[in-house]
């Protein structure tokens, strides 16, 4: 069995209500809170971070290394 099908479905669907997030849930927003259904991931969270693994990669990119600005002779 896989861990996406030891997980409830309503926390594959990404729609937890906040009242209904347990410790160690994904706490990465899903909807419009303002405009329909709204919720949470609610997929275990990757250690040291408030999201799962497909949502820490959204929320921590790597800026990108830009060469140091040359002063003007």
């Amino acid at each position: 069995m896989t861990d996406a099908e030891k997980t409830p479905a309503r926390k594959r669907a990404g729609q937890v209500a906040l009242q209904d997030l347990e410790t160690g849930d994904c706490r990465w927003p899903v909807g419009d809170p303002k405009r329909g259904p709204f919720g949470f991931c609610g997929c275990a969270q990757e250690p040291d971070s408030p999201y799962c693994a497909d949502h820490r990669r959204l929320a921590f990119v790597q800026r990108e290394v830009l060469p140091a600005k040359r002063e003007a002779a």
